[in-house]
This record gives structure tokens, sequence and C-alpha cells, in this order.
């Protein structure tokens, strides 16, 4: 097993000169002493030994032992003597050797002196013998080679459930189940990775088991720290209670007691001096019910002459980590009663080995042979029983035809030891004599039946020593047994192993005659999907390897006008077709049609008559996507119903919006379920897609948009591997792309939908466009521009008609002058498209408002070439910060439609008289008119001119205040008591939303006055399009209310929509008001000691609206509940139960009579925005029918399909600003990162992550926006508190300082929130209780008293803090290097985060970037998601199995281990963190970020940094203040109440070389490092500062990836046959290769 050793060892062979002193001494390994009247001898090493080389392993795990001569004038002088190797002193450039007395004395070697050596270096076998012993002392083979048929007990089902899953449950049970004493029970085998609760299932298994007298528990590890772990971890506090589990721990005599931790070291058995740890005696031994060391001191027992089952249970952890051998070292001392379980994971790394392939090393653990043992002995036992089932149906259904039943006339064939066990099985049974045969001996013989047991499955096939394969590889033996049977043949196998092509040379036939029994249903448990998923699943353990090396990022085409055959045999219907099976696992094509029950979803006629007799069970309906698996369907007759449709099967080949006929499944669900048969109409012509590849299977593209299914796009013929790009226009190949990792990561592609065929998975596409990488606005909007289908053309013709509207007379019948009214907008300051404008006219007792909307309708013909031009958008698209896409040509968006100043413009004009004392409505006018805008207000202009209390002598500015004072005053009669509310935007600050509010308010009135007269008039009031909102369900929304009981009454807008007032009448006022009756609403009572958390901007805002008497500016932030970390959750919440509103048409269903739930309207419809909303159009056209008393020219049918077309264009509208502001934030950040404010809104107790939000910030930031438990990198589990309702989130780490000696205490420190205020509750809500009732007085002092109680909860949490550290106890030891942190995070509260971007479907997109957990300790969850990215780069290829030459090999391996050592360092979580460090940065040629930083050697030392620093990354991060202006400053005029001022800047590095610098004192180690990743393309100039200091996250290389990378650099200097080992190739018997 270690037969490369010798060698290993042998290589340190060597002649150099030796140092002999009497004492060493180094910072490495401390102080050593030679024996009395012996030396020390120092000697250098000609090579370094490193703990990664073979050489460095073995000498630090095993025993050495040397053999000496001294050499002078290269003679030996005296004898060869033995020295002592100590290895604990052996570093990387010298050995420490003991001479003996016998050496010194006999040489005369004197200390001090120097003399030449030679040295030549043994394995001491001691331990092969102990390994050998292990196996003398095994009592029996049962535990090694267990009899499973013949093993019988009960399994218990009473253990204690408590913490343990389902699996965890099932091994408890098997633990305590009660043996019959006959028979040897096998052992337990516990197997998964990391983090499945292996050892934890272990201890719990001991803590049952010792409340049992009679048991007695060994617990053995490979590892001394694993051992200790089960003390501490969980024994400890659990032997506090249950003294009888009081473990006791064995250690080595050679351990250091100073090594063990405190808790530990108080279960150890010690010398009576408490100096050095002891072997227990019996006596000990028997005092202790459960004993806890490692496999290889439980080789001691065997000396102890333990009587048999002494030990009930021998739990074995860490047994995929230990050769066989050690495993029974432990494994011997157990009696044919006793239980044994190993537990480990058979798929990780194994031993270290020298004797085998790397990848052999785990074959060599018991674990590893058991697993396997067990494996291909419940598939024999399976097979051997199904068989024995098959033959008696056989004899019990025999059929009359076939003559007298005759035994032996049934064959059946297998091979090897099965043949044998089958004929014991049949025996045991006493069943009849039937033949049993291997397959070689029935040739020339036939046989009524023949049962065939193809002995393999897929798991025993994966196994590298396969026999018994001939019904897998040979043809002929397949013939052979196939033609004997006259009437019947039986399969007894694995399916999916048998016609997989990688388990051998006969898969095609037995693909084809299994899916010939799944055609004729003789398929037994298992059908055409399942034997897909099994393939799949074997593709993915056997992936092949790359065909091709090379890398070109592209090849022009050069290949003629012929079309490639693939497409063209994939295009054409008629063929009946094979593809090959895809890593996905695609089977587009069957040779038989019934293998599938699908269904034509190709656009056909239909029998209409014939389908719709009974029309409840069928409905058309166009179809709205949630995602590719999962949509709902509107019935054209009644939009409101949803008709759910699950799986893709049930969806066929029908794309989001198409029009379709859908079966309904099941009318008893609520909603109703069905499933689409048949398409009607496509919803659009062109079916474009930005897709990315899909992960494994680069033929198969994944839309960004999640509901289009992947489409199939097949590679070249000529050029696997290769995709080709196409001409959009003439569809012609202009390039290849060659696909390899990089492009899977970053490529987009279009893709053109050619076909979908009948029977086919996927739609066939071609690639017909590129977009390499996504790294600027422009590339992102086109990406979403075509997404979304916003590409067209303008055609000459309609050219002409826009001209021909320059020459219109704006005039005609009845249409009314009102140019002479002082008119203005208000629109955004770099808005174009205004299409909304506002007059005032004083009367005198009364005044005019007059709303203008742009007459667009009068323009536009319906069915013209203009309106067809703007169906096809129905409404404009904003990108951020980039020009609008009109719904019209941007000549009349922008020019003849919109109502720009000092231009005459037709509109339809709502003149409203008004009272002027009363401000009630007196009549209202509606009429086509001409007007002409005087000014054009931006909103900033107008909210000043608002804010600005001095006279105004500008008549518009007098007509703005008036027409503000109007909306004011009937925004609060609609809304009532909830007026002062309004939901937070983006783009408009708070505290400045008065202008938006008032033309928010005129255009409510406008649309609620049109939705009025459309449904006053008989021939449009069924046919009006209406915008509606259901109310939510009373008893969710009592539900809520009840939960948030506490928070109602802090909550203006909640304390008036209590469900008391929910259900209100709503009454039309003599005076035109709307008006509320609403019942009283009781609120909760609130302790006066009570605080509440608000942020400190909005406080300081607060106070300075106070200061100002800005009513306004105080209503908004405190009416505002989103900006409250407590009111958030609830508002989501609500705002979630909330329907969302929608279009119908007047009078066609239920729904489209309710009226508008949120804003208070019995009817409204949308009439304001026809130039950026098509729906808006069809109003007008009906309005205009109404005015002039025509034809209405629009059916009901045309209605209800205008509003489905303009509601799925909408939401693809909404859906494309989300992505695009998203981007454009995400582009932002790139270059610059942000730190905001976030409150957490949702928070499971059983959860795996807490989700935050951005409540200013929801139209460029997902709501969705979790963090992952896991990427936090905690030290231990999230543990919930329910009495305080809060998750607890715990870190240990490692934080040192350069300058700060007391970081350690700082860390631990609890510090205020800095971003946040904790005010008195009953203030606040005296505060919203004010506002309610619009007592303006009282509201100025409660802000003072609001901020006086803030300052006294800020000084009280001080003396807290203070009294706190005064009191605290530190345990120096532990305090010296770790910090205990802990975070309480709870529903309602507030975190810092840093935002920096990720990439989703192919786009930009902003991410949390860093969680700050503490002022002085932030987390990085950039490296921590992705460490490839920061510290590696991605590889280009895959691995193969053959390689053209040594180079080749390291190429490709080189980066795939690279990008392991980077994962594998981040999730080991050992990082170490040193702050206020210096860095200088170097100038590089290559233009890369290159710099260093002094470790000073002291520090070094007194940190206890051991690992290898040159194998190690770096997190590199430092603070950079902004701005002087802080929403957060006490004296800031900062707007942005969420952002914070700082950014940390952020970069990933590489160590590139460490070497000690020449400088007397201190003595320090430059630490050389190059950036390979930097989130932010922004430098700040600070970085390069002298005075500026860095935190450094200090991230070490595990030895096992740090081997892998040396290993494959140092093949350059390997021998040839490790080369051919690398290589792939074949080493024949006479050592040479072969290729």
């Amino acid at each position: 097993m270690y037969s490369l050793c010798p060698q290993n060892i042998s290589s340190l062979n060597l002649r150099g000169t030796a140092q002999l002193e009497k004492y060493l001494s180094d910072d490495r390994f401390g102080l050593k002493c030679a024996y009395p009247e012996a030396l020390l001898a120092a000697v250098p090493l000609s090579h370094p030994l490193t703990p990664d080389t073979p050489q460095g392993f073995i000498v630090k795990r095993h025993a050495i032992r040397s053999l000496v001569r001294v050499v002078k004038n290269n003679d030996y002088l005296g004898h060869t003597y033995e020295a002592e190797f100590l290895k604990d002193a052996a570093t990387e450039t010298q050995v420490i050797l003991q001479l003996s007395k016998e050496c010194c004395t006999d040489l005369n070697l004197q200390k001090g002196q120097q003399c030449e050596m030679e040295v030549h270096f043994q394995l001491n076998r001691l331990w092969f013998c102990e390994m050998h012993k292990a196996i003398d002392d095994l009592p029996d083979l049962d535990k090694v080679l267990p009899d499973l048929k013949n093993s019988n007990f009960c399994i218990s089902s009473q253990s204690d459930t408590e913490l343990l899953n389902e699996k965890q449950q099932a091994a408890m049970n098997f633990v305590m189940s009660v043996t019959d004493n006959k028979s040897s029970i096998p052992p337990l085998l516990i197997h998964g990775p990391f983090g499945t609760g292996k050892t934890r299932t272990i201890a719990k298994m001991a803590q049952v088991l010792v409340q049992q007298p009679q048991n007695k528990i060994l617990i053995c590890t490979h590892t001394n720290s694993s051992a200790d772990l089960y003390v501490n971890g969980h024994f400890h506090d659990y032997a506090t209670v249950h003294h009888e589990a009081k473990p006791l721990r064995i250690k080595a005599k050679e351990s250091n007691p100073r090594s063990t931790d405190r808790i530990t070291l108080q279960y150890c058995h010690l010398s009576r001096d408490g100096t050095h740890f002891e072997f227990p005696d019996k006596a000990v031994l028997d005092s202790a019910r459960i004993v806890i060391t490692t496999t290889s001191l439980a080789r001691f027992f065997h000396d102890m002459k333990l009587p048999e089952n002494y030990f009930s249970h021998i739990l074995i952890d860490e047994a995929s980590q230990m050769l066989e051998c050690e495993a029974l070292m432990a494994l011997g001392l157990a009696g044919k009663n006793t239980r044994v379980v190993l537990a480990g994971d058979h798929m990780q790394m194994g031993p270290k080995l020298f004797s085998v392939k790397q990848d052999k090393c785990s074959e060599q653990t018991l674990l590893n042979r058991l697993f396997y043992y067990y494996q291909a002995e419940n598939s024999d036992v399976e097979q051997i029983l199904s068989v024995v089932d098959i033959v008696q149906g056989i004899m019990e259904e025999w059929p009359q035809e076939w003559g007298d039943k005759d035994p032996e006339s049934v064959c059946v064939l297998s091979q090897g030891r099965q043949v044998l066990e089958i004929r014991q099985r049949l025996r045991q049974l006493r069943l009849p004599r039937f033949t049993v045969e291997n397959a070689e001996n029935v040739q020339g013989k036939q046989f009524r039946v023949i049962v065939i047991s193809t002995v393999h499955t897929k798991d025993s096939l994966l196994e590298t020593d396969r026999t018994c394969l001939e019904f897998f590889n040979d043809m002929r033996v397949l013939n052979t047994v196939m033609t004997r049977a006259q009437s019947q043949i039986f399969v007894v196998g694995d399916a999916a192993a048998l016609s997989c092509h990688q388990f051998g040379t006969c898969w095609r036939l037995w693909r084809s005659y299994i899916e010939d029994c799944i055609n004729k249903g003789s398929a037994h448990d298992f059908n055409l999907d399942s034997l897909k998923q099994d393939l799949l699943e074997i593709s993915e353990l056997c992936r092949s390897e790359d065909e091709e090396s090379s890398d070109s990022e592209s090849t022009t085409s050069e290949i003629s006008d012929l079309e490639d055959p693939i497409l063209q045999e994939l295009l054409d219907e008629s063929k009946d077709i094979n593809i090959a099976l895809t890593e996905e696992g695609l089977f587009p094509v069957f040779q038989h049609e019934q293998f599938i029950s699908s269904v034509s979803n190709q656009i056909a006629e239909v029998d209409e008559e014939q389908l719709f007799t009974n029309s409840t069970t069928h409905k058309h309906c166009e179809l709205v996507m949630d995602c590719f698996d999962r949509a709902y369907a509107k019935p054209l007759d009644e939009p409101s119903i949803r008709i759910e449709i699950k799986g893709r099967k049930n969806i066929g080949q029908a794309f989001p919006g198409d029009k379709v006929t859908v079966e309904i499944l099941s009318e008893i669900s609520n909603p109703p379920t069905g499933k689409v048969i048949n398409i009607l109409e496509s919803a659009d012509t062109v079916k474009e897609f930005v897709c990315t590849l899909e992960r494994h299977d680069s033929q198969v593209m994944t839309p960004i948009n999640k509901c289009i299914s992947k489409i199939y796009t097949p590679f070249w013929k000529d050029k696997p591997n290769h995709i080709a790009v196409r001409n959009p226009k003439n569809l012609k190949i202009e390039k290849f792309i060659k696909i390899n990792e990089e492009r899977h990561r970053k490529y987009l592609f279009v893709v053109k939908v050619l076909k979908w065929r009948k029977l086919c998975r996927y739609p066939l596409g071609i690639a017909v466009g590129l977009f390499p990488e996504i790294t600027n606005l422009d590339d992102g909007l086109n990406v979403l521009n075509i997404e979304f289908q916003l590409r067209r053309t303008l055609s000459s013709s309609l050219e002409t008609q826009m001209q021909d509207f320059q020459s219109l007379n704006l005039f005609e019948d009845r249409r009314r002058d009102f140019r002479m009214l002082p008119t203005f907008t208000i629109d955004p300051a770099d808005s174009q498209d205004l299409d909304d404008a506002i007059s005032v006219m004083d009367l005198g007792e009364c005044y005019e408002i007059g709303v203008h909307i742009s007459d667009v309708a009068s323009f536009l013909a319906k069915g013209s070439e203009l309106d067809k031009y703007a169906k096809l958008l129905c409404t404009s698209f904003y990108p951020c910060g980039m020009e609008p896409i009109h719904m019209f040509p941007k000549e009349l968006s922008a020019n003849f439609f919109s109502l720009i100043p000092n231009h005459d413009r037709r509109a339809i004009s709502l003149i409203i008289q008004v009272d002027t004392k009363t401000n009630c409505i007196k009549k209202r006018l509606v009429c086509k008119s001409v007007i002409h805008s005087k000014r054009k207000f931006s909103y900033d202009e107008a909210e000043d001119i608002l804010e600005n209390n001095r006279q105004h002598y500008d008549l518009l500015e007098m007509c703005l205040l008036k027409a503000w004072n109007f909306a004011e005053v009937h925004r609060k009669y609609r809304k009532q008591d909830d007026w002062c509310y309004k939901m937070p935007d983006e783009d408009v600050t708070l505290g400045r939303r008065r202008s938006h509010l008032m033309v928010e308010e005129l255009m409510i009135m406008f649309n609620h006055t049109i939705a009025e007269r459309l449904l006053s008039d008989e021939t449009t009031r069924s046919l009006t399009p209406l915008r509606c909102q259901n109310r939510p369900k009373r008893e969710k929304l009592i539900d809520l209310f009840d939960k948030n009981a506490s928070l109602i009454p802090l909550s203006v807008r909640f304390s008036s929509r209590a469900p008391e007032s929910v259900y209100v009448s709503h009454e039309l006022n003599n005076q035109g008001l709307i008006h509320h009756t609403a019942m009283p609403n009781p609120q909760a009572e609130i302790s006066d000691s009570e605080t509440i958390p608000i942020l400190k901007s909005v406080l300081r805002c607060l106070k300075t609206a106070a200061e100002q008497k800005n009513i306004y500016k105080i209503i908004d932030f405190i009416a505002t509940d989103e900006i409250h970390p407590q009111l958030l959750p609830f508002a989501t919440a609500f705002r979630r139960l909330c329907h969302k509103a929608c279009i119908l048409r007047s009078n066609s269903t239920h729904v489209s009579r309710i009226g508008h739930y949120d804003l208070d309207l019995d009817s409204y419809t949308w009439a304001s925005s026809p130039v950026r909303r098509y729906i808006d159009v069809i109003v007008q056209r009906l309005l205009h029918s109404v005015i002039d008393k025509t034809n209405v020219r629009y059916t009901a049918h045309d209605i209800d399909l205008s509003c489905m077309e303009f509601s799925r264009k909408n939401d693809q509208q909404s859906a494309y600003e989300r992505k695009a502001n998203a981007l454009h934030f995400a582009l932002k950040l790139s270059t610059q990162s942000e730190k905001k404010v976030a409150y957490i809104v949702e928070l499971n107790p059983s959860g795996t992550n807490f989700r935050l939000s951005f409540p200013l910030n929801r139209t460029s930031i997902s709501e969705n926006l979790d963090i992952m438990y896991r990427d936090l990198q905690l030290a231990d589990q999230p543990e919930f508190d329910e009495a305080n309702n809060c998750m607890i989130l715990k870190w240990v780490r490692r934080i040192y300082s350069f300058s700060n000696p007391h970081i350690l205490a700082e860390v631990k420190q609890q510090n205020p929130n800095s971003v946040m205020a904790y005010v008195s509750t009953k203030t606040w809500k005296c505060l919203a209780a004010a506002l309610r009732e619009e007592n303006w007085d009282i509201l100025f002092p409660l802000i003072e008293k609001l901020d006086v109680s803030s300052r006294v909860h800020a000084r009280q949490f001080q003396e807290r803090l203070r009294n706190a550290k005064s009191s605290e106890k530190f345990d120096p030891m532990h305090a010296e290097h770790y910090a205990e942190l802990s975070l309480k995070i709870k529903q309602g509260e507030a975190v810092e985060v840093q935002l920096g971007t990720a990439t989703a479907r192919g786009l930009m997109t902003p991410a949390i970037q860093l969680f700050v957990v503490h002022p002085k300790f932030e987390i990085c969850l950039e490296h921590v998601k992705d460490p490839i990215k920061c510290f590696s780069k991605y590889a280009f290829h895959s691995s193969r199995n053959t390689y053209n030459s040594y180079m080749d090999y390291q190429a490709i391996w080189k980066p795939l281990s690279e990008m392991e050592s980077a994962s594998n360092a981040v999730s080991e979580n050992e990082s170490i963190i040193i702050e206020d460090a210096v860095l200088k940065w170097k100038t590089s040629p290559q233009k890369t970020h290159e710099g260093f930083f002094l470790l000073p050697l002291d520090k070094k030392s007194q940190w206890s940094i051991e690992c290898d620093l040159r194998n190690s990354f770096l997190c590199i991060r430092t603070k950079i203040h902004q701005s002087q202006s802080s929403p957060f400053l006490e004296n800031s005029q900062c707007t942005a109440l969420m952002d914070i001022p700082s950014i940390t800047w952020v970069a990933h590095a590489i160590i590139t070389e460490v070497e000690e610098t020449d400088s007397k004192e201190p003595k320090n180690l430059q630490i050389d490092f190059q950036i390979n990743h930097m989130p932010m393309t922004n430098i700040p100039e600070a970085i390069f500062c002298e005075r500026t200091r860095f935190t450094l996250e200090l991230i070490p290389k595990l030895l096992p990836d740090v081997r892998k990378e040396d290993a494959i650099s140092s093949l350059t200097k390997a021998n040839k046959l490790v080369k051919d080992i690398a290589m792939g190739r074949k080493i024949n018997s006479e050592g040479g290769t072969t290729v």
C-alpha cells in the first residue's frame, strides 16, 4: 500500500555540513535539548521539504528513522549510527537529528563543531505492523464481510425524534433495534457530504443509547480535533444534565495537555500530577459509559483483554479518511452483538496514498468498500426476488395452449455467482425444478419461456472492476438467448443502464427492445419519462471530453449557400428521424408517435361548432405566462376569470399572448385548471428571443425571458461544438462561434424560432444575432428591445401620412376655442410627449379648472397604417437615462400630438366650475377644443412655486397655486382619512411631491369624469374600457390587521383602513364631493416606555420641516409607511393582499362593475395619456362618438380583445422599465458601489434566508433581494429566538490590527445603529393622530418631543454600553485571537449593505456586495458567492481522458485546479482579518494593479499566522468617504434618505510572492499581490494615498489543493512514465507506453 514511500523517503538522502549543538531554538518549533552526553545535528536540505510534497507529507505524518555516518575528506569515519529524527522540528530547509551518546563519544563530536555527514532516511515500519495486527485481532469476518441475507433484526421506532430528519431518524432506529443474538448485524453506513449532520446523528445516537444502562459506547474518529469536537460540541452541555452521558476522552501520552481546549480537558484521563495524558486502566474504563478516542489509540484496548461484547456500540466517524486497517483497530473490538456504525463521505478525497492513483485512494477505506458491497448485494437481491416472482407467476398463469405445466421449460439465464444464488433461492422456497443456467450453456436448446437477469445496474457499472458484461457487450450472446424462447421473454434489469451507450455495445438493441415494451405496455415500474431522467443522470456522471481544444473567438463562414443538412432534416416534417440523445436528455423526435401522448399545437382550422358543443368544458382564451411551465388563461368572453395551467405538457407549444383553446380539466378547484389543446392565433408573427447557452447542453438555448421555453439550436453538421450565427434577413451564415466556458457565462444570442415539430420537446431555432458581453447601457437596452420586440420600421407611406397632418385645420364642428385660457403643462424637465395641460380662470364667485388632454383620436383613423403602427406597442417605453421608445413616431409624440408651449393643439377638455368659497364643484363640461399652452413647468419648478410662500405676481404661477388648492381639497374628499398617504416613487423626492399630487388628482378626476360620461350614454354603456380593482378579501384583511394590531395606530393610512371601515358606502353629496361613511376604529394601547426605530435622516428632515413650518413635508415623512422599518412589512403584506388592477369592458363581468378600490372610485378609466397609451385612444374614440352623436365603430368583442392586448403590452412595459432601471443602476454600481440602508421585510424562523427591501429604490432594485445564511459564513446555524422574535447570527473570526491593540474588544462590543434613531412610540402615535385630525398646532411640539426621546434613548444606550464594558471579563487565552460576534435580526429592522452587481440571465442587476455586521466587520458576499471570479478565472475546457502532450494536460488542468482551490478556500471559512494595513502600489508594464505590504515576523508569530502565505488570497477593503453631505448627519441637507455617504472599496487579489526583507530590525515579510478582480471600475484617488489604511482578509488555500496545483506545475520535471500516465496513455507490461 505504501510501496512508493521508501523511494520518496530515500530521495531525501543527503550529504551535507551539519551544525552540532547542545540546544537549538527556533520560533517555529521552540527549544530543543539534546540528551545527556549527546548532541543535536542541524542538517541542511538540498531541496525544500514542504508539506505539499510526498516527502514532506510522510515526514510530518509517519515515524522516520535515520542512519548517519560522518565523512572526512570523502572517507567514512567510524561506524554507521542510528539517529532519532525530530519530525516536529523539521523545516523546509533543514532537519534536526538527535545523535546518540555512542556516536558522539566514538567520534569525539563537540558542541559548536561542524562536520560533514551522510544521512539516510528510512520509514519506521512499526505502524504497518500495527495495521497487520489489527487484521490478526479480528475475532471473525462478520463485520468486514457481512452476510446480508442471513441478518435478522427488528427495527425500533421508539427513539427520540428531536432534531433528526427522516434519514437520520432511520439510522437511529437501526441502532436501537433488537437482535436475535444468533447472527451478527452488519455495520450501518451513514454517508453524505459535509454539513448533512453525520456527526450530530452519531452524537444523538450515543445520547439516546446511554440512557439504557446495559449500553457502553465507543466513539472513534480519525483525528484528535474531531474527537474533541464530540466532547465540547455535543456532550459537554448534555452531560451537565444527564450525568450518565459524561464521556471519557482518551488521548495519546505524547500529546501536550496545553494544546487541548479547557472544556475537553475536563473529560480527559490525565496523570496524577496533571502534566500528561495517560491511557486508562480497566477500572477507569469500566466507570465510563461513553468513551471517545481515535482509531489509532483504540488498538491499545486489545491489550486489556476486554470481554466479548464489552462495547455494545462502536461508532466510527471520519471513516472515509482512514485506511481500512486503521478502521479495523476499533472494529476488532466488536463482538457478535456489538452494533457498529461507520460515518463519512465516500465521494470525498480518501487517505493520502502513494501506491495507487490519487482518484483510487478512497477505494482503500472500509466505508467505501462496504458501500459498494452493500449496493451490489442489494441489487442482486432485488433482481433475484424479481426472478422468483416472475417464475411463480408463470406457473400460476400457465396458458392452456402451452400444454401441461413444465417447469423445466422455463429457463432463467444469468451470469456469474447470481446463477448459484437464484438456484439456492428457488430451492429454499421449495419451488419446482426450473432451468437456471449461464447464457453459454443454452446453445442449441429451446424453452417455452426465457427469463433473463442482466445482473448489473448503473451503480455497479460505474465501478472500475466489472465482470459479467456479456448481456451488455456481446451481441452474439444476446442473439443466442433471445432466440431460445418459443413463447415469451422476460428481462429483469436496469433499463437505463441497458440502453445507455456508455455501458457497452449492445445499447441500441436494448433501447429498441425497451421502447417496444413501453409501447406495448409491458414495461413494469417505469415509463419513457423516467427512462429519460435516468439516462440524463448517467450522462451527467459519464460526461465525454471535449473533442477540440482550440479556442478561437469565431470563424468566418466559407460554406456555400447550401443549407446545413441537419437543419433541413429537422425542418422537414415528413421525415421521421431520430436525433442523438444530448446531455440534457433531449428526445425531440421518435420513430413511433405513440411513444408520447401529445397534442398538435399548430395553428390550424378546427371544427368550432363541434368543439364548443359544451362551452363549459372548452374556452377560447388568451394565454398569460408566469414562467415557462406555469401559466393562466383568460377566457375571451369573460376575461376576469383565470384558468390555471400547470406543467409544460399542459401548456403545449403555445407562447405568451397566444389565443388558444383551453380544455377545462377541473372546475372544482379554485381557480379552475385546464390545458391548451389548440393554438388559434399567434401573438407575435416573428419569434425572436435573446438567449443564453443552456448549462448542460450547448445545443439548447435558454431565453432570458423566463416565460419562453428553451429552444433547440443544433450545431453545424461539420463543425461540432460551434454555433452558426446567421444574417437575420437572408439567414445566411456569417460566422461560427466556438463554445467554451467563458461564452457559456457571458455571451447572449438572438435566436429565431423556425418551427416546433409536433412531437418535439423544444422548438427549433437558429442564432441570428450575438452580444459578446453586456458592458454598457446601449447594448443592454438593445437586448431588452429585442426581448420585448420593440423594433419597428417607419414606412415611406406612413411618413407621407404624417406630413399630411400639418395641413389639417385644427378647428372643426363643435370644437371650442380655449386658446385664450391661461394654460400650462407640468411634466418632467426632459419630457417631450406632453399629453395633458391645466388651465385656471377666475370668474369672481367661482373659478374654472380646465384639464386638457391631447386629442390624438381626431387625427388617428381606426385601422389606418399609423393606427396599426401604434397598436404594435400599445404603450410608450421609457428606459432610464435614454431616449423614450414612443408609441407613435417621435415627430408626432414629441411635436404634433404634444401640448408644447406656444402652439395651437387639439384637445379633449374637462371644464370644472368651482365655488370659490367652498371649493365645491358646481358643474362639469366635457368638450372638444383647441388650446394654446403658455408655459411648460417642470415638476421641480412647480414644487418651488408651491413651497415659496411669497406673493406671486405671475398669472400662471397664481393659476398653479389655485389648481393645487383645488386638487388638495378634492383629494381629501376622495380619500378621506387616507389622503395623507402616497406610495414613494424612486424618481420623486419625499417632501417635494405636491406638484405630482396635484397633477395626479386632476388626471384622476378627468378619467373618472370620462368614465361616468361614457357609462351614462346608452351607446357606450357596455363598451367602455374600465380600470378595475377588486377589494381585498375581508377575512384575509382582518387576519392581516389582527397580526399587526399594535402597528395600526402608528400609521395614518392603516388606521383609516382598519377592517371596520374597509367596507364603506360611497355617496356623492349635493356638492359633487365623494363622501365616505366609515365606522369608528378602536386602537390598541401602547406602553409609554416603548420605542420604535425611524431613520435618523427622517428625524432630521422632520426637525427641519418643523422649523420651516412646512406641513406638507411633515405629512410626507410621517405618512409614508414604506420609509419606516416596522411599518414596511405591514405595507408590503397589504399591497400583496390587494388585487392587481385590470382593464375590462364595462358591464362584461361582475368585476367590471366594482370600481377601483385603491382610488376609492365607483368607476375609472384611462383617458389622460393618449400620446403614450393606446387604450386612451380607444376611449377618446368612444367619447367622440358620444359628443358627436355618431355610430360607435367598436363591438363588444373588439373592446374585449383590445383590453386583453393592452393589458399584456402594459405588463410588458412595466417589466421592461423595471429591467431597464435595474440595468441602468447596475451599470452605475459597476463604476462605483453604493452603501444603503435596507429593511428586513421577511424572516422565516425555519428559513434559509432573510429578505431585504429598499423602499426608495423599488423600480431599480428587486423586491426579492435575499441574503442566504450560508453566504454569511456563520460559525453556527442561525438560532431563532422565539421570545424576541428574532434570528441570532454568530461569527467567530480571527481579527488583528497593526495599530489598534483593542480591536477584538471593540469588535465584540455592541454598537448603536448608526442610521436609526429610537423614538417614543406614544409620541409617534400622537403625531399620526394629529395628522388624521389635521391638528397642525400640536405637530411642531410633538416633533421636538420626538427628537428629545431619541436623544434620551441614545444616552441610555451608551450608558448601558459603558456598564457592560466595565463588567465584562475576557478569557485572555481565547480573546487573544478570536472575536465572537453576534447579530440579532428581525423583521422590521434596518441593516447596512453595500450594493454591487451580479449577472442574472445575461444582464447586469444590482446585488448585495457587502453585509455590514459591525463598523469594523463586514462580510464580502461577492467572493463568497463567486470565489472563482474573484480569485481565479473560469477554465475554457473540461477535462479529458487523453491529452496530446503533458503541456496540453497542464493547460487544461491548471485553471480547473485553480478554480477548485478558490472555491474550497472560501468555503472552508478560515480567513484571517488584518486591519489598518499599509499597502504600497507598484507600476506594472502589463497595466495590472500590483502591490505589497509588510508583515513583521514578530506580528506573524504573535498572531499565529501559520498558513502558507504564498498560497493565499486577499480580499482588500477600505472605506472611502464620498461626500460631506450625509442624510444621517445633524446639519445635512441631503435628501437621499437611505443612502450612506461612505463606500467600501473592494478588490480581490492573489498573493504572488512572499520573501523576507533585508532590513535588520524589525524583520518583515514582504507579501506581493496582484489584483485579480475589482468590482468597481472607478478607482478612488484615496486608494493610492499614503495615509489610507486597508482591511485585509487573508484566505489560505487548502493543503490538498496546493499539492494538486504543485503536482500539475511540476509535471514539467517529471519522468516519462508520470507524463504518460497524466496524458492517459496505457502502460504495457514492459513499462513502456502505448498510445
